[in-house]
């Protein structure tokens, strides 16, 4: 019974594209009309008969499995799995239906298959992540001590609450009528809400209709009470001030509405402001403080199948905007039945999440303003069949929870539950992803949880505060590793051995550093002119490490460029660039700096042209070549500028060079040739000696014939110029005669 409220997004049926039979066209208007236990009869007829269509079988164990029946629904899903012609929601719904029949194996395997071909799922990846520690639940000692109740009807009798010293239930086992009006999903009657005390022994004694106005001809319940008792917010059909609502096909919805209790009287129903006439709102669970009120919708914006949502209950009665709890909690399947405890922690029942069959009921701890990752309460509080609507007393002791398993009196029935072990979220790792350079939580970043072995435990994406929660074990390995798009992933090694009882919760934040979307960008220009040079080859090697950074050849403007990864922001660098061109001198180029956020590694190399009667002592920055006074050895000052050129012509083979030393005027004119030609013959003989052919280069001296500025002083003319003027006159050139 507990399946119509669940809210089931409808499979809409378009006109067949066969011909149907009458007994088709009869069974497929029983599914329209979501009377599947006339259209499960209607199929089974067909099937028996052996004139069942592929749609028929399909629609045949889906009518099973809606109504909750799903030992008949396993054999229809096994025979269109069989033939291959399940869809992606069939092949889980028959893993779900093996679980029920105990046919854990093979349920293992479907889910398995159903994993691997809808990854982006996340009732796929829930399985994947807590599949082992499912097969762990199922082998441990149980945890709880369950007892079906004396008050159970051969019915459906389920959703308990607390109010006041009063537990209050749906049931559709009881009325005063002698003629009971029954829902065509599954041919049960109507659920009305009860209320009943609660004894010693956890029975519920003195059951009896809650309150006659608020109980109509169509469901109503669950419910959900304020603290003080005094308000109260319950489900029913889409029924209100005596008009049947429905969308726009035909459906009747579940509405959510709130009562106010005077001391004496309730009032009057008011409708809740998010209830709509084309989607479901309902399963209402209030805050114990009265100022959230979570719900179940199918409404637009869910994660998939019911979610849960939760609204602000302002203190003039009205309501925030829905929030949806999000994927931490909810999954493309079905999240129902939320209650939430005066500790803060949230209970759910899921059938999109990791499980032991059906409906499981799971827990998450509040965290900040939402809640942790939520774990499975473990048996025998769920089993193989649907498992739900369970609540807990302040003090986590006893509590009840609905269900639908074997041995039971009807189609659901509550159970008293004995907490033998403390319901705790056990170990976990939680922390917050940051920006590492401005310290602000990241949104939307990928968390992932590795065991010791490399395996992916969970992964989860953070929300706004960038928080995330994974359940652990003590005294285990694992490795954190975060991940966002223009962000270098962070990875971190943990170790839970220092976790126990009081001490559950490791604390472990990751920093992602943000990936500057770095670049190193070159332009290679003539010195000259200034022209960009297209065809230069272009080398780049970082400094201190081992091979090539990257080698590149100019386009038509005479740039380069090309992405840099792993280096973060403010991260230092030196980048040594080499370039070649024919014509041109080679250049040798360091780039040292810092990265620097929203900038780029650039750099630019500017080439001396290689030309006949070129000064090739500019092109290599030779300084200036002193000698003694009157003297022509070469200094070791000298010596090292000297060097450049050997290299120079080391490096180009077919290079033949002019030495020409040049002097000031200062002194006779004969005097100055002589001076100068010894120094340049002197330069030119200690390149030879260093391997340079001496056919190669000689040495000529132009004394003060070739001055650079009027700083003349021969004969009667004095000169007034300065020590720097005269220097620069003072001067040796070494000119390309021959390339």
């Amino acid at each position: 019974m507990k399946r119509i409220i669940i809210f089931i997004i409808l499979i809409g049926m378009s006109g067949a594209a066969y011909s149907q039979t009458a007994k088709q066209s009869k069974a497929n208007r029983y599914y329209r009309d979501l009377a599947y236990a006339s259209a499960a009869q209607a199929y089974k007829s067909l099937a028996d008969q052996n004139i069942a269509t592929d749609e028929d079988i399909k629609y045949l164990a889906d009518s099973y499995y809606k109504m909750g029946d799903l030992t008949s629904a396993e054999p229809w899903f096994a025979k269109r799995y069989s033939e291959g012609k399940t869809n992606a929601e069939e092949k889980y719904n028959y893993a779900q239906c093996l679980r029920w029949v105990g046919k854990w194996d093979e349920s293992d395997r479907v889910m398995q298959e159903f994993s691997r071909e809808n990854k982006d799922d996340l009732r796929s990846q829930n399985y994947s992540a807590n599949r082992e520690a499912i097969l762990k639940i199922r082998s441990e000692e149980p945890r709880y001590e369950l007892k079906n109740l004396d008050v159970n009807t051969s019915y459906a009798d389920f959703g308990t609450a607390y109010y006041n010293d009063k537990i209050v239930f749906a049931t559709s086992g009881r009325s005063g009528n002698s003629v009971r009006r029954v829902h065509t999903w599954n041919n049960e009657p109507f659920l009305n809400i009860y209320t009943g005390k609660k004894d010693g022994d956890q029975q519920i004694t003195e059951a009896s209709n809650f309150r006659k106005k608020i109980n109509t001809r169509y469901h109503e319940g669950p419910t959900t009470f304020s603290a003080d008792g005094k308000t109260m917010y319950f489900t029913r059909n889409n029924y209100f001030q005596k008009k049947f609502g429905k969308d726009a096909s035909g459906v009747n919805n579940l509405k959510i509405f709130r009562c106010k209790y005077d001391g004496e009287n309730w009032s009057e129903e008011e409708n809740f402001n998010y209830n709509s006439d084309e989607y479901s709102v309902g399963h209402p669970a209030l805050s114990a403080d009265g100022k959230t009120l979570y719900f179940v919708s199918d409404m637009p914006g869910g994660v998939g199948g019911t979610d849960i949502w939760k609204v602000t209950v302002n203190d003039d009665g009205t309501y925030s905007a829905p929030v949806n709890l999000g994927t931490s909690i909810n999954t493309e399947g079905n999240e129902m039945f939320p209650f939430i405890h005066s500790s803060g922690m949230l209970f759910f029942s899921s059938n999109g999440l990791a499980g032991l069959g059906g409906l499981d009921v799971f827990a998450a701890s509040a965290q900040g303003e939402g809640f942790s990752s939520p774990f499975n309460l473990g048996t025998p509080l769920n089993s193989a069949a649907d498992d739900f609507a369970f609540i807990l007393d302040q003090e986590q002791n006893f509590g009840y929870v609905s269900s639908n398993r074997a041995g039971g009196k009807g189609s659901d029935d509550i159970y008293s539950v004995k907490v033998i072990t403390p319901i705790k979220p056990g170990y976990r790792v939680e922390g917050i992803a940051y920006d590492k350079s401005t310290g602000l939580p990241l949104s939307n970043a990928t968390i992932a949880l590795y065991d010791k072995a490399g395996a992916v435990v969970k992964t989860i994406e953070t929300g706004a505060d960038g928080a995330y929660v994974f359940n652990v074990e003590q005294g285990q390995d694992y490795s954190l590793e975060g991940k966002k798009t223009d962000y270098y992933d962070d990875l971190q090694k943990i170790n839970t051995s220092s976790l126990n009882p009081n001490n559950s919760i490791l604390k472990k934040d990751l920093k992602l550093d943000m990936d500057p979307g770095l670049q190193i960008m070159g332009v290679v220009l003539d010195k000259a002119t200034g022209k960009p040079i297209e065809g230069a080859k272009v080398k780049v090697v970082k400094a201190g490490t081992q091979g090539t950074f990257g080698e590149f050849t100019t386009d038509a403007n005479g740039n380069l460029s090309k992405a840099v990864e792993g280096m973060k922001v403010g991260d230092s660098y030196e980048y040594v660039v080499n370039v070649e061109k024919e014509g041109y001198l080679n250049e040798m180029k360091r780039v040292p700096g810092t990265v620097v956020k929203g900038k780029n590694i650039e750099f630019r190399v500017d080439m001396n042209k290689l030309e006949i009667g070129g000064d090739l002592g500019k092109m290599v920055a030779i300084n200036p070549i002193y000698f003694d006074k009157d003297k022509d050895f070469i200094r070791p000052d000298a010596s090292v500028e000297l060097d450049k050129i050997v290299a120079v012509m080391k490096e180009y083979p077919n290079m033949v060079i002019e030495l020409g030393s040049h002097t000031d005027c200062r002194a006779s004119k004969a005097y100055n040739e002589k001076l100068s030609d010894r120094r340049a013959k002197s330069s030119a003989a200690y390149i030879i000696s260093k391997g340079v052919d001496k056919a190669r280069i000689y040495g000529k001296g132009y004394g003060e014939s070739e001055l650079v500025n009027d700083c003349e002083c021969e004969g009667n003319k004095k000169s007034t110029c300065s020590e720097e003027e005269h220097q620069l006159n003072r001067r040796t050139i070494f000119k390309i005669v021959k390339m």
